[in-house]
């Protein structure tokens, strides 16, 4: 489930009625990855 869930947003996994704990997973790594992007883009 981890695995499908990277590749969606979280309004999707609530519309296919993931646990609210992968959604929330899913949010926290996709923030990260953003911050990293743009992290990145500063130096």
């Amino acid at each position: 489930m981890r695995n499908i869930a990277q590749d969606m947003e979280p309004h999707m996994l609530n519309d296919v009625g993931a646990p609210q704990w992968l959604v929330n997973e899913a949010t926290v790594r996709r923030e990260l990855t953003r911050l990293r992007h743009v992290d990145f883009i500063r130096w």
